[in-house]
């Protein structure tokens, strides 16, 4: 049976602000002075001993916090959102339907729906 609890510990993967070197919530402009002096640090092509994988890290985590900074933020939904509410009500009825059907036994004797009449 397989345990949970007796996983190796996986290693912490650094944030995107780690892998630029600087603290979270620094300014775009920090965010492009950071990476710039990060890159040139691992390119290929400026560095004999250039590590590409550490360029793509620092690549892919660069476009998402530039992605991040120019996302608008976007407002949370309101319980009180009459759309949203109406949504939560009608997931709430199906999933309360289904676990109500599904605890049926689907072995029961008595329930005419599953009697079958192989016979007959």
């Amino acid at each position: 049976m397989f345990n949970p609890d007796n996983r190796p510990e996986q290693p912490k993967k650094p944030t995107d602000w780690e892998v630029l070197g600087i603290q979270e919530g620094a300014s775009l402009e920090e965010v492009k002075a950071a990476y710039r002096v990060a890159v040139k640090e691992v390119h290929p092509d400026i560095k004999k001993d250039g590590d590409e994988t550490a360029f793509i890290q620092i690549n892919e985590a660069y476009k998402r916090l530039l992605d991040g900074a120019n996302k608008p933020e976007q407002p949370k939904p309101d319980a009180t959102d009459s759309v949203a509410a109406e949504a939560a009500k009608k997931y709430e009825k199906t999933r309360n339907d289904w676990e109500e059907e599904n605890k049926k036994d689907p072995f029961d004797e008595n329930d005419p729906d599953k009697k079958i009449d192989l016979y007959g």
